[in-house]
């Protein structure tokens, strides 16, 4: 590079000679060999200039500034780059020796390191050299001026301290800008010579706009004047110097006098303002150590308070930064000039660690455990009273701590179900005495949330003044190891350990600055379970390390009396050893332990909303149910829906956290780090005990006892008591404490990682993934029983078996789905598979649909494989009750011909068998509903009676069957109260009243039941909207009376059908809760019924009930949620209420 320009030495010569090429090519490449070594050398030599800009060490600057000038001027002047470098370093070394003596960079060696690249550029290339030069030298005249008057601009007003930033902007964009052309080979330079030549005009244009500023600011114009007065401020100082100093001199009446009445200049014209205005002798003093400062060069001079600057000069010297300890060892005893009275009493305000840390944290505006020459001038501006200044910076903190480096978490209000917990830590760790607590909680239950959180409040209150620090055990595995992490992590900067003392002194010495300090510390040792989880780590090297943490905190408790410390863990630890520290110490409490208990579903709900806003309560239960209730996962996983990456549908469908990595989207490294953790601490268990947990994570989902452990997976009561308990020890698994009966359920976040073992990862664990197939088949046998269980508890004690519903439903769901993962597998569960689909229209419709067609697609095919066609449309029709059906164009889909109803009519049509003709009801059923959902009332109501005839011809006896009877007549009901003729009202009516009967007699005529409620509602429909003309009486104007007529024929319909809806509303509300989407269509059916009778207030409640529970479950968009406004915007009108309508 630099040889390619350099080849244009010649040319260039001639260049700057001013003139044409007039040499020769011999003489030119004569001339270019001569200068050859002399351009290298000064290449060399700017190059060795640029590190100026990256250093602050303002004497090695001036030394190799120095040695640079005397190489430079050996050199002869017998070539025109030379001699052009030689004037150009001229002038940047008057600038260097400035800087070095007055600058604190930055940005001292920023425009050093500007100056000297424009050097540099003029020796790499001869392209745009003329401009290069023009501007370098006009930033070369002015910096020494701006450099010597800094302090001026500085203590100006803000037009003058914003044109010195722009300058030095200037300067600095300059310096870019050329350094980064000089990093072009020549080729390059070549070819944007013109884009070069346009940005050198416009810094050249900006460099105009400053200087034009300060012109504008006046205090340029002013320059000459100060430089005159600094000559007489100079004969000033001699003439205190030739008294004896300036104490001498204060004491001297009639030389003070002498030299007040001749003095000229800033100095001179100072000390006569304070004659005139009688100041104080010690402040007159004061003002004359001052001026002998202020001709002193040194960091000091920027220090706009006399007593301070001379403190600084004096103690300090040319120190910009010293550390809080050595400025309080002279701070304020070695004042002068102010009174001992004043002394003693900022020593009273500054008497303790605690009251000296107050004043740090209101002056340490960088928080770096060091006070600047900046930050003393900030604090105290001229003339004030220390003692007051002091005072009042003890009452105004710029921080709470004096370090704060916790992890980020999620604040406060987003810690869902934590209250208590963060609350309790942050009690304890407030009250004295109270110095160690532990929180101990699986991998991702939220440890460091909480305890950061509960740390996070106590700094922020000011109870942490001493810092906030965070040390993360991942990756330790030895003793060095550990106390070099204590090391680095509680300190603010990197710390050199140093090789002949160790580690240990390193330690020590921290802990010595922290006691020294003395203000309260909080510190958090996070991932303690990772603590010696080496690659080849034995539980021996685990022991010893932990044993030597617990040994280190021991010693950082006794060195630092106001520490106090939190451990996050994901085991249980021996804390005995801390305890009995805690009592030799006399702390007032043993060590604090906090478990983390499983979310409550609610909380977690409301955490996945949180995140994904736009979510509705159905979908987020669906994501808890499916992910489980641990805050991280959950947070992963809605943070996946909320940005876009996958859908609600799709996340339900990828089989877990491993099915989110699978799919790329990001946040794989945040699982994998979750999921890595577990399997990293299962390795803790016995072997056995790991092999057991490791299969029940692969295939129980939800909760199960002791009897599911014998009957799936053949491990005896006893055994399994003690599995269980050594799996609750460690965080594996919880026990449900809500019911009687004991329960337990592994973690979701221990699921999650079995299901993302490979095969070798399982192997290592002791576990066949091969031989877990028959253990699924046991499984599927199970949720098959208890489906059919919870079928019949639904029918005899509804509000008991909905909740079982719900806590089976993962069960269920993950018995579907292991036709879906592992369809190779499944073929010898396929009779219990059949038998679970063919109850799940019948559960309470909980399941969910994503999950349910993906397995009735894998179960049919593994059916119709099998020649089993009626299993296979046993399939089709219940996916076809679980597909989303609210679109025209998905209903359409569903009653194509060749579709999922068409398919199981042609193929079932005319059989005899009482399966097949079931199966073939629930298709007809379904095809009734979407029908009459499109306005084809009569292509409905067609195959509806025929879904009525078949039962009723068939005798159907089974239970399916016989709820599918009832929900049919509802169906074939609804059909006719949409088509509102008489002859249909009154056939409607008597569907509705037979499906009411065969609800009491199948489920009981006292038991409150949802398919009850259905028929209820139903028959509410027509008797609400019954006419007297449809009961053989002709009705004329005079029937109708007055509206609030109790007596009124029209009214009656609507009395019988509120008496219908409330009962049903009470049913559903009883089983389903006050929340459910079925609570609000009669919550509606209610309202509709109220508006009829003129009860408008009350039809009002009932209504916004109904919308406020479907907005909340369905989203504002839904069809339903449409159909409520509208009840309401017509209650509305009929009240007298346009603008509400």
């Amino acid at each position: 590079d630099s040889s390619s320009a350099l080849g244009t030495a010649a040319a260039a010569s001639s260049f700057f000679a001013g003139g044409k090429a007039t040499s020769t090519p011999a003489a030119s490449k004569a001339a270019a060999q001569h200068g050859m070594l002399h351009r290298r050398m000064l290449e060399d030599i700017a190059e060795k200039g640029l590190e100026f800009f990256e250093t602050d060490k303002l004497e090695a600057m001036r030394e190799t500034a120095d040695n640079l000038m005397s190489v430079i001027s050996d050199l002869a002047v017998d070539d025109p780059t030379v001699a052009m470098f030689k004037e150009a370093y001229a002038g940047c070394y008057d600038i260097i020796q400035t800087v070095a003596t007055v600058a604190i960079p930055p940005p001292g060696g920023q425009i050093v390191g500007a100056a000297l690249v424009i050097t540099a550029m003029i020796i790499k290339g001869a392209f745009n050299l003329t401009s290069c030069r023009k501007l370098g030298t006009r930033i070369n005249e002015l910096l020494p001026v701006v450099l010597k008057h800094r302090v001026a601009f500085e203590r100006g007003g803000v037009a003058e301290r914003q044109v010195l930033c722009n300058f030095f902007d200037c300067c600095q964009s300059a310096q870019e800008f050329i350094k980064g052309v000089l990093d072009q080979n020549v080729i390059i330079r070549t070819v944007t010579w013109g884009s070069t030549k346009e940005r050198l005009a416009t810094l050249d244009q900006d460099l105009d706009q400053v200087i034009a500023a300060l012109n504008m600011t006046g205090t340029l114009s002013t320059f000459t004047i100060v430089e005159a007065a600094e000559q007489e401020n100079a004969r000033v100082q001699r003439f205190i110097e030739e008294k004896g100093g300036a104490g001498a001199l204060a004491r001297d009446k009639a030389a003070l006098e002498q030299l007040i009445g001749n003095a000229g200049g800033v100095d001179g014209v100072s000390l006569s303002m304070q004659r005139d205005t009688h100041v104080m002798m010690q402040q007159l003093q004061a003002s004359l150590v001052g001026i002998v400062a202020d001709h002193e060069q040194g960091p000091h001079q920027l220090i706009a308070h006399e007593n301070l600057k001379v403190l600084w000069r004096d103690c300090f010297k040319h120190a910009e930064v010293v550390p809080w300890k050595r400025f309080f060892s002279v701070f304020p005893q070695r004042l002068q000039f102010v009174d001992r009275k004043e002394i003693l009493l900022i020593q009273e305000e500054l008497k303790d660690q605690g009251k000296r840390a107050d004043f740090r944290l209101a002056v340490d505006a960088d928080n770096d455990d060091n006070i600047s020459v900046e930050e003393i001038t900030q604090a105290f501006p001229p003339n004030v009273s220390i003692l007051e200044q002091v005072r009042k910076l003890k009452m105004t903190a710029l921080h709470q701590g004096t370090h704060y480096a916790l992890p980020t978490v999620l604040p406060d209000s987003q810690l869902f179900g934590r209250d208590d917990e963060i609350s309790k830590l942050a009690t304890f760790l407030a009250k004295p005495g109270c110095r160690v607590a532990v929180v101990t909680g699986s991998a991702g239950e939220g440890k460091r949330w909480v305890a950061v959180a509960a740390m996070r409040r106590l700094y922020n209150e000011g109870a942490a003044k001493g810092g906030t620090w965070y040390v993360s055990m991942d990756g330790v595995a030895t003793r060095e190891q550990l106390l070099c992490r204590l090391v680095e992590n509680l300190s603010k900067k990197a710390r050199p350990i140093d090789k002949e003392f160790g580690s240990a002194t390193a330690l020590s010495a921290r802990l010595a600055e922290m006691e020294e300090l003395g203000a309260d510390v909080l510190v958090l040792i996070d991932n303690y379970g990772d603590l010696g989880r080496g690659p080849a780590a034995t539980r021996e090297d685990v022991c010893s390390v932990r044993d030597e943490l617990t040994q280190q905190l021991v010693r950082m408790l006794r060195a630092v009396p106001k520490l106090r410390v939190v451990i996050a863990s994901r085991e249980p630890l021996d804390t005995h050893t801390l305890s009995t520290a805690l009592l030799e110490l006399g702390g007032a409490q043993r060590v604090l332990e906090i478990p983390l208990r499983q979310l409550a579903t609610d909380d977690a709900v409301a955490l996945v909303r949180s995140v994904w806003t736009a979510g509705r309560r159905g979908d987020a239960e669906a994501v808890v149910g499916t992910f489980g209730h641990t805050p991280q996962m959950l947070s992963i996983v809605a943070h996946v829906i909320a940005d876009g990456r996958m859908t609600c549908e799709q996340v339900l469908q990828c089989g877990g956290m491993h099915g989110l990595a699978d799919e790329g989207h990001g946040v794989e490294d945040a699982i994998r780090r979750v999921l890595s953790s577990v399997l990293r601490s299962l390795k803790l268990l016995p072997a056995d005990f790991r092999s057991h947990l490791l299969r029940l994570a692969l295939v129980l989902p939800s909760n199960f006892d002791t009897g599911v452990l014998e009957e799936v997976f053949e491990i005896r009561p006893c055994p399994g008591e003690k599995l269980l308990k050594q799996l609750q020890k460690y965080s594996f698994a919880s026990r449900d404490r809500t019911s009687g009966k004991a329960r337990y359920r592994v973690m979701s976040v221990v699921r999650e990682a079995a299901k993302a073992c490979d095969r070798d990862q399982a192997a290592e664990m002791g576990v066949d993934l091969q031989a877990v197939s028959s253990v699924w088949v046991k499984f599927v046998a199970l949720c098959a029983r208890l489906a059919r269980s919870d079928f019949e508890e639904y029918r005899r004690m509804p509000l008991h078996a909905y909740h079982l519903i719900l806590d089976n439903k993962p069960n269920v769901q993950a018995a579907l789905r292991f036709a879906v993962d592992q369809y190779d597998a499944a073929a010898p569960a396929l009779p219990n598979l059949l038998a679970i689909v063919g109850l799940l229209p019948y559960l309470a419709m909980v399941h969910d649909g994503p999950c349910v067609t993906h397995a009735c697609k894998s179960v049919g095919e593994l059916a119709e494989s099998q020649g089993d066609l009626v299993g296979k449309s046993l399939c089709d029709a219940v996916s076809a009750h679980f597909l989303p059906s609210r679109t025209w164009d998905e209903q359409e889909e569903l009653l194509a011909e060749g579709g999922p109803i068409d398919t199981v009519c042609s193929t079932l049509r005319g059989s005899c068998e009482a399966r097949a003709q079931w199966v073939l009801v629930l298709a007809l059923r379904k095809k009734g509903s979407l029908l009459r959902d499109r306005k084809a009332f009569g292509a409905s109501l067609e195959a509806l009676s025929e879904a009525v005839e078949l039962c009723s011809k068939c005798d159907l006896k089974s239970g399916e069957a016989l709820v599918e009877h009832i929900l049919c007549l509802c169906e074939l009901s609804g059909t006719m109260d949409y088509m509102g003729t008489c002859s249909d009202m009154e056939h409607g009516i008597q569907m509705a009243e037979e499906a009411v009967e065969r609800a009491y007699a199948f489920y009981g005529r006292e038991t409150a039941h949802p398919v009850t409620a259905l028929a209820l509602t139903t028959l509410g429909y027509h008797v609400k909207n019954r006419q007297p003309a449809c009961d053989g009486r002709e009705g004329d104007e005079g029937d109708k009376g007055d509206e609030g007529d109790e007596g009124d024929k029209s009214h009656e319909g609507h009395k019988q059908a509120l008496r219908l809806h409330e009962k049903a509303l009470e049913m559903r509300q009883k089983v389903l809760g006050k929340r459910h989407t079925e609570v609000a269509l009669s919550l509606q059916q209610c309202g509709i019924s109220l508006l009829g009778l003129g009860r408008h207030a009350d039809a009002e409640a009932k209504l916004l009930e109904s919308l406020s529970i479907r907005v909340s479950a369905l989203g504002e968009n839904h069809n339903l949620v449409a159909n409520t406004q509208r009840q309401l915007a017509d209650l509305y009108r009929a009240w007298a209420r346009p603008s509400d309508a």
